[in-house]
């Protein structure tokens, strides 16, 4: 895949989808749940890092004020490590509350793609449930990769640059794998099928996490719009992502 080109042409497919063939009509619903989604999570992520915080004060109050530095670098360490993990929940969760669009969105970016859809329709229950498994993933690979950057960060002098180093391209790849699963799956690939295609496209797959991460950062508008955007334009490249597979097995 060429990542450039195909990140712009998934979200340039997207903004059609969303505004030129009326589908934001579709997405008013999953853009109120996500917008309550971020500050509940967040939300959630501030209280815990506050209680690590008080546990770390309580650890170092009867040492040695030198000391206290080591206490400030670990809170920071555990802040950091929190709210990347609450991020890949985040922006995986949204496909959860658009689990019941999935389907049509598909259909809609299949045929300005392909000229053709599959017309499957699933259950509420099913159209959630891989979005749920993935999520799950997501989150566990998510503590994996920050205890291999905490033992990193053990490095002495590189440790902190090889942490951060390692943990922003992984987390920003995590946080992509649930808007480009949808049409894996409808294209019969297991949630380990879909991973592991992922994996061989890493570094376009960070590259699209990258903008839907830039959009989501824009004050307000962002908020809203972002989750919208990623969540079709994952489809659209989803389905390069597929016929990149299709010819390179031919």
């Amino acid at each position: 895949m060429n990542a450039i080109e195909d990140t712009k042409f998934a979200f340039v497919k997207a903004h059609e989808i969303i505004w030129e063939h009326g589908y934001w009509k579709y997405l008013l619903i999953p853009i109120i749940l996500t917008a309550t989604l971020m500050p509940l999570i967040f939300g959630s992520l501030i209280v815990l890092a506050y209680y690590c915080s008080g546990l770390i004060e309580t650890y170092f109050s009867n040492g040695e004020n030198a000391m206290l530095w080591v206490s400030y670098f670990i809170l920071a360490l555990i802040m950091c490590c929190i709210f990347s993990t609450g991020f890949v929940l985040y922006r995986n969760l949204i496909m959860v509350c658009y689990g019941p669009f999935l389907d049509q969105l598909s259909r809609k970016a299949e045929i300005l793609i392909n000229g053709k859809a599959n017309e499957e329709n699933r259950p509420f229950l099913e159209s959630i449930l891989r979005p749920l498994t993935i999520t799950l993933y997501a989150v566990l690979a998510s503590f994996s990769t920050i205890l291999i950057g905490v033992l990193l960060g053990l490095v002495p002098l590189l440790g902190s640059f090889l942490m951060f180093l390692f943990l922003i391209p992984t987390q920003l790849f995590l946080s992509a794998v649930g808007y480009i699963d949808p049409y894996l799956e409808r294209t019969g690939h297991s949630p380990q099928a879909s991973f592991q295609l992922m994996s061989q496209q890493k570094w376009p797959v960070m590259l699209f996490s990258l903008v839907g991460v830039i959009l989501l950062l824009i004050p307000i508008v962002g908020w809203f719009i972002a989750p919208t955007y990623s969540a079709v334009a994952g489809i659209v490249f989803g389905i390069l992502m597929n016929a990149e597979e299709a010819h390179s097995n031919q």
